[in-house]
């Protein structure tokens, strides 16, 4: 999981599962099938693992990790290719548990400490023993970092401090808050360029180090009249934008998501990340308003798809095509004509929803949740009614929206799938093979519709277009499912057009005979054409 051997781990590791071990927060046997896990976690640390997992009490795990990164220690991002698999030997930390002496589990409110067993070290997790955390930089020095082609060395990344007190809105020490860009020095440069973009209709921003800045429109990329971007210009505007604690997550894990504001209220999707040259950011501009469901000029089928009370309805397709669009429009339109409770777990999130007949509870991974698995989880408990899933991404999400769709709620969420029945077989291959067959009958049972949408380029130049594929669930399609037939589900959609199901190479016969594509975009994106290539 790190890029240690197994007969060296890393002492952050280490110590916390002899803690863990100790305090009974799991037994040996829960321990061993958590690392078999493992893979279902990556990017998280380890602590973040076990609360995602559910197996632990998050308080106590936060304190004991708190505990541990005081000492000066770090938990490095789970790798899923290091975990080890097949060889027989799934044990990734040597055996810690012989020592007999058990710590009491402490309260929440009280101090962590550890007495040392006989023979044993201390580990000298009492409060007075806390190693003193490195001086935080002023916010002059962090207006503008010194450019560094090297990448940061853990020793570099300051120490995490002990967890806060919960403030009013309840946020972990592992969380931050949200980014609000502050016009002054470099961030207010970086404001003007998106502001730029944003005037010109443009849909993502891109700095990088040694080239003018690009932005894409219309889903092409192009560069802007600037100069090329030095190593400290692009970290002072990057670093501008970000509060302390996002500094710190950036600088650990060398690229950071989060939402950003302006101090004008315009809100953008970003990540920077640092590669070869220096430090880069991509920022994805959020327009103003969420999308009206008749302006996006969505046909009927994927309306009776949001009037649903229980069921899992999945909007797919490729990066950038539109996914989190549909979906706001659908949130609003339920938003518009029920009295519901709606829950969004997005990262981040990207569409304000003010509520009108419904309550809306937004929640953004990063600054609200540690996971979606965790956000899903508590969402069962707070009354929902509708749930939104921002991306099924692993395993333990995946579960989590099917158990939610089965027991009463309506679940949206996006996929990253080309096509509709191609989603069906992404969603059950991310189960084990034995375990195939159960999710198969659940999901035949459960989902309600999948809306796959490509963006096209209009034959006039001025925008964007979505070509839809609509699959519904009927009789036809849950036994399909069922048996592990979706290779059928292209024809069952051909022959129900009259029940709203759409094929994409129909829908893009369409367009183009309303003359809105043009005909070598349509027979660029026709699937038949691509499968006798």
């Amino acid at each position: 999981m790190s890029s240690l051997p197994a007969g060296d781990p890393n002492p952050a590791e280490d110590h916390f599962k002899k803690l863990v071990l100790r305090n009974r927060l799991v037994s040996e046997e829960e321990w061993a099938e958590f690392q078999t896990s493992l893979n279902n976690h990556a990017g998280q640390t380890l602590p973040e693992a076990l609360i995602a997992s559910g197996r632990a009490a998050a308080a106590v795990v936060e304190k004991i990790r708190a505990a541990i990164e005081g000492r000066g220690f770090s938990f490095p991002p789970i790798a899923a290719s290091d975990v080890l698999d097949g060889a027989g030997d799934t044990t990734i930390f040597p055996d810690t548990t012989s020592d007999s002496h058990l710590m009491e589990i402490p309260d929440p409110d009280r101090q962590l400490s550890l007495e040392p067993a006989s023979g044993e070290e201390t580990l000298g997790f009492a409060d007075e023993n806390l190693a003193p955390l490195e001086p935080v930089p002023s916010p002059e020095q962090d207006a503008a970092p010194q450019a560094d082609d090297s990448f940061f060395k853990p020793a570099s990344v300051p120490a995490a401090a002990p967890p806060e007190e919960a403030g009013e809105e309840g946020f972990s020490s592992r969380l931050f808050e949200e980014s609000v860009c502050r016009p002054d020095g470099a961030g207010a440069k970086l404001e003007a360029l998106l502001s730029q973009a944003r005037t010109k209709g443009s849909s993502d921003l891109h700095i990088s180090v040694g080239v003018p800045v690009f932005q894409r429109k219309f889903g092409e990329i192009s560069r802007l009249n600037t100069p090329p971007v030095k190593p400290e210009e692009a970290e002072a505007m990057l670093f501008g934008v970000l509060n302390q604690g996002q500094k710190q997550r950036l600088l650990h894990e060398q690229q950071l998501d989060f939402c950003l504001h302006t101090s004008g209220g315009q809100r953008y999707r970003a990540n920077i990340a640092k590669e070869r040259t220096g430090w880069c950011g991509s920022f994805r501009i959020i327009p103003d308003k969420v999308p009206d469901f008749k302006d996006l000029g969505l046909p009927p089928s994927v309306k009776q798809l949001t009037e649903y009370n229980q069921g899992l309805v999945l909007v797919t397709g490729p990066r950038g095509c539109g996914k989190t669009t549909t979906l706001a429009a659908m949130i609003e339109l339920i938003n518009n004509s029920r009295k519901e409770h709606i829950i969004t777990i997005e990262d981040p999130i990207e569409y304000r929803f003010a509520p009108k007949g419904c309550r809306v509870t937004q929640r953004s991974l990063g600054s609200h949740t540690l996971s979606y698995a965790n956000a899903m989880r508590a969402a069962l408990r707070e009354d929902p009614d509708v749930i939104l899933v921002g991306e099924l991404r692993d395993i333990d999400t995946t579960s989590m929206a099917i158990t939610a769709s089965e027991t009463g709620h309506l679940v949206l969420a996006s996929m990253h799938t080309a096509s509709a029945d191609r989603t069906i077989d992404r969603l059950v291959d991310t189960f084990p093979p034995d375990q195939q067959a159960q999710i198969r009958a659940m999901v035949g049972e459960s989902f309600r519709g999948v809306v796959c949408q490509q963006l096209l380029p209009r034959k006039d130049g001025k925008g964007q277009v979505a070509a839809l594929e609509i699959l519904l669930n009927n009789s036809s399609v849950r036994k399909m499912v069922i048996d592990g037939r979706s290779f059928q589900l292209d024809s069952v959609m051909q022959t129900s057009r009259k029940q709203g199901m759409l094929r994409l190479d129909d829908a893009l016969q369409e367009l183009l005979q309303k003359g809105v594509i043009t005909e070598e975009t349509a027979r660029s994106y026709q699937r038949k054409a691509r499968k006798k290539e």
